[in-house]
């Protein structure tokens, strides 16, 4: 693969279309983290995102099994940011839920407290933020 400073429109088209597939494995592979709000075509949006953003950001000459661990990287981490985005949670408290969850997940004695404020926080993570009856005239949140 060429340096990304190298790269034409044209060159871009032809890794974009190659790549693609991995876009939508990513994607497949964090469905279930998927927040309720999102639909299918936003976290593919999100996945060829992070993956232009590999292309345009990829400095050094790589074999395509280099690039494609580097742009599955930066897919993943794409979806997981647009998921993010679309809760209400900071990443800091999100980790920190899931490492309770982990934590009761392997029976590791948790107070029903933590544990409640953990599935809370969790639960509200992909709450909408949004609300856009304004907007549309008909109602609802995104």
């Amino acid at each position: 693969m060429a340096k990304a400073a190298q790269l034409s429109p044209a060159e871009e088209t032809i890794l974009i279309e190659k790549y693609e597939p991995m876009v939508r494995r990513v994607a497949q592979s964090l469905r279930t983290m998927k927040p309720s709000v999102l639909e299918a075509q936003d976290v593919l949006q999100d996945g060829m995102i992070g993956l232009l953003r590999a292309i345009r950001t990829n400095r050094q000459e790589t074999t395509d099994a280099q690039f494609a661990a580097f742009a599955g990287i930066a897919i993943r981490g794409a979806i997981i940011d647009g998921y993010r985005a679309a809760g209400d949670i900071s990443r800091g408290e999100y980790d920190s839920a899931k490492r309770t969850r982990q934590a009761i997940a392997d029976g590791v004695p948790i107070s029903p407290a933590e544990k409640d404020k953990s599935e809370l926080l969790l639960a509200s993570a992909w709450s909408p933020r949004v609300d856009i009856s304004d907007c549309t005239g008909e109602g609802g949140t995104l």
